[in-house]
């Protein structure tokens, strides 16, 4: 009886290592093959500021892509957007997609103040209430950029701005 009280409990300890080693293996190989998505742009769909909408599968092809995830009222994220338009000529063959998850009215707003309207290659937009670009990328602070080549095919990501020639040499060694 007392053999029983030893054993019993060592062979269970083992029993229930199994299981969770099983899982354990199962739920990194999830990850790894979840993971892979993650190397596109988001599945977006966001509204602009004309009432448009914007899908992720609308942008152009064979042209490299900026997705900056912003707020309209960070400092910070207006300190990055002033430095973007002081070179924006750097990024003439670029799509620089702003997406926010803030009321159009505040991204209007924030449109006004840079004059964003006529810089054909910036779209700003919103996501609204559905997170789906913040939870893609784990947002946690603003502003969140991430660059993408010609094929749609991640580059890197920031999230803290770089300085302007740093995603300027990040394009130029990935084209």
């Amino acid at each position: 009886m007392i053999i029983m009280k030893r054993i019993l409990p060592v062979h269970l300890s083992k029993l229930l290592v199994l299981p969770v080693f099983i899982f354990s293996f199962y739920s990194v190989q999830a990850q790894q093959q979840d993971n892979s998505y993650k190397r596109k742009i988001p599945p977006f769909h966001i509204k602009l500021v004309n009432g448009d909408s914007l899908v992720s599968s609308q942008l152009k092809k064979n042209i490299p892509v900026m997705v900056v995830y912003f707020d309209p009222t960070c400092e910070h994220c207006q300190a990055f957007t002033r430095n973007v338009l002081e070179k924006i000529n750097s990024f003439s063959n670029i799509q620089i997609v702003y997406i926010t998850y803030t009321p159009i009215a505040e991204l209007k707003k924030f449109e006004k103040d840079f004059n964003l309207k006529k810089y054909q290659n910036l779209k700003r937009g919103t996501e609204g209430d559905s997170f789906i670009v913040q939870k893609f990328y784990y947002v946690s602070k603003f502003p969140f950029i991430a660059l993408y080549d010609k094929q749609g095919e991640l580059i890197t990501f920031y999230r803290d701005p770089p300085s302007i020639e740093t995603l300027v040499q990040q394009f130029q060694a990935n084209s």
